[in-house]
């Protein structure tokens, strides 16, 4: 299982994440490093649950770290504009 992080900035008041696109495995972990002055909470949708909240203080780490379960989308809620990025899991390499 490997550790992800997508940083959180700001560009002219723009909420930005990069990668904007992460490609993972299933079962890694991804958490949201928050660069900018205020707290942001990111909204998590997946197809196999409902929408998840992970909270990012001003400054820090989200934490705990978010476990992908699929492809998932995810926005920050605080953002009027509506930055968003996607993380889709890589598919699992067949060797047979």
């Amino acid at each position: 299982m490997a550790q992800w992080s997508i940083v959180i900035w700001e560009l002219d008041g723009q909420v930005q994440f990069t990668p904007r696109n992460l490609n993972v495995s299933a079962g890694d972990q991804v958490s949201w490093s928050n660069q900018t002055g205020k707290e942001h909470t990111i909204a998590i949708l997946a197809e196999v649950m409902r929408p998840k909240h992970v909270s990012a203080a001003a400054g820090r780490l989200s934490n705990p770290a978010y476990e992908i379960p699929s492809s998932i989308r995810y926005s920050c809620r605080d953002d009027d504009l509506g930055a968003w990025g996607t993380i889709p899991p890589m598919p699992l390499m067949d060797w047979d």
